[in-house]
């Protein structure tokens, strides 16, 4: 039986072709993808190494999610979803007493949103929170191209807070949002 090995970022639909295409030479062959072994034979085709590929998976997926192991991990990302929608919850009620005001204040309460809505499972109130900004005069998407003045601190700040609620609007607030706020920390706060 010839054994083939798949290369690192392969798709698995490439991998079964190769193996159809050894199996066709040789009668049969085999190789593991991402752990989960498929054997063609003379008859196998690109879709039938797939269907069987991805059988395993589930299998192996439902034998894991059963396990102790598994358990304790699932058991491990409710609880860590449910403290993270607490988290969002709590400064979604704290924005009623965010100083708008304080720039600092404001990039802190949007890094501590992101940590605790960066996670699937938690609920966001994006309409509340966008209307909070709006409310307090920010504008999404704020501060780009030509508008944008890397030198003034305010300029910048809403620029962050911009970006932050532009991505809020579409899908969410992106991590990046830690390093522009580093940033803006390291030149504009001393």
């Amino acid at each position: 039986m010839m054994e083939l090995h798949a290369h690192p970022g392969q798709h698995v639909r490439e991998f079964a072709a190769e193996l159809v295409k050894a199996a066709q030479r040789h009668g049969s062959a085999r190789g593991m993808h991402n752990e989960v072994e498929i054997v063609a034979d003379g008859a196998s085709t690109a879709d039938s190494l797939y269907a069987q590929w991805q059988q395993k998976q589930d299998e192996a997926s439902i034998a894991y999610r059963n396990s102790p192991e598994g358990q304790k991990a699932s058991a491990e990302r409710e609880a860590a979803i449910l403290s993270a929608q607490e988290t969002h919850d709590r400064l979604v009620r704290d924005l009623t007493t965010l100083d708008f005001k304080n720039d600092a204040a404001v990039l802190d309460w949007l890094c501590a949103v992101q940590d605790a809505t960066d996670h699937v499972g938690v609920a966001v109130d994006k309409t509340r929170i966008l209307a909070a900004f709006e409310g307090a005069g920010f504008i999404v998407g704020a501060n780009c191209g030509e508008a944008f003045r890397p030198d003034d601190r305010d300029n910048v700040f809403r620029w962050i807070v911009g970006q932050a609620l532009d991505c809020l609007r579409s899908v969410a607030i992106h991590g990046i949002v830690h390093k522009f706020v580093g940033e803006w920390k390291a030149k504009f706060v001393h």
